[in-house]
């Protein structure tokens, strides 16, 4: 360990909800950060207001350390969008799409390393009416599992319960009429999932956007629609390996803006928290967000 990297100063934002669920494992991230360190500084919060006015003392430290999920990362990023002060993660959530995509290790010890050792590296950031996106904005049938989701059921299983979820509707979830604007490019189509992605994989490393990068100033976008429900269980199976792109039933583009609206509306999601209904307008913010991740993450 270099000097530099024990005298370096963090902010660590802690989800309460994951304290409480996760207590030895924060306890031991605490532990771990802090025999790294110099200066450990905990806040404990995953909203929106109470991570600003932490971050108003941000200057002080030089990074700062996300222990939760991709929706306690969704609320930090929001406000260090555009921001220099790079953003460490140590995974503790359900479904950990972050980490995954980007090669934080799951392991405590290895994800604080990380944390301290690991490079920093500018990434593009998604925007879906004014809310700031990671890695995937969804609107249709996941972003209605989302919303059907009980908290009380996803703590209990894990990412399971979404799994479990995603079994029980997929068969019954309705399409809509979608209409999509993009580029030069204007039409409708009934659609039951719309993929909006700056990473490749999503949900139980689903590979919904398999050529998609954080750093290539575009987003992938993904729109299945089915005229069947054996070829929606089809368009799911193959997403588990990218192959669902080269279906006649799947559009996939890639596009610096996407207008969508539905009939009859559909609620739209952000890093799996579900924010409104369609219409909803989503676009890309190139290399906004400075991010810590391992040296040779093939993210980076």
């Amino acid at each position: 360990m270099s000097a530099d990297d024990k005298a370096m100063r963090l902010l660590l934002i802690i989800n309460p909800v994951v304290a409480q669920t996760h207590e030895a494992q924060v306890r031991q991230v605490v532990d771990l950060l802090r025999g790294l360190c110099k200066d450990v500084e905990m806040v404990w919060t995953a909203k929106g207001a109470e991570v600003r006015k932490a971050a108003s003392s941000a200057g002080e430290f030089d990074r700062v350390v996300v222990v939760g999920g991709d929706g306690t990362i969704n609320e930090v990023a929001n406000i260090f969008v555009g921001c220099t002060k790079p953003l460490a993660v140590i995974p503790l959530g359900t479904g950990n799409t972050f980490a995954t995509n980007f090669g934080i290790p799951m392991e405590l010890k290895e994800a604080c390393q990380t944390a301290i050792h690991g490079k920093v590296t500018c990434i593009d950031v998604g925007q879906l009416d004014g809310r700031y996106f990671v890695c995937v904005a969804g609107v249709g049938f996941d972003a209605h599992v989302l919303h059907q989701l009980q908290p009380s059921f996803k703590r209990k299983l894990g990412k399971w319960a979404y799994a479990a979820a995603s079994i029980w509707h997929l068969v019954r979830y309705r399409q809509s009429e979608l209409r999509v604007r993009m580029d030069h490019e204007e039409f409708s189509v009934n659609a039951w999932l719309t993929v909006a992605s700056n990473v490749p994989t999503y949900a139980l490393n689903l590979k919904f956007a398999p050529q998609a990068r954080p750093d290539d100033g575009h987003l992938d976008v993904c729109i299945f629609f089915a005229r069947s429900k054996l070829e929606r269980l089809m368009q799911a199976a193959l997403s588990l390996f990218g192959y669902h792109i080269y279906l006649g039933s799947v559009v996939y583009r890639r596009t610096r803006c996407v207008e969508l609206d539905s009939q009859p509306p559909v609620w739209a999601h952000v890093d799996g928290e579900p924010v409104r209904m369609t219409p909803v307008n989503i676009s890309i913010l190139p290399r906004a967000l400075n991010v810590v991740v391992p040296h040779g993450s093939r993210m980076s």
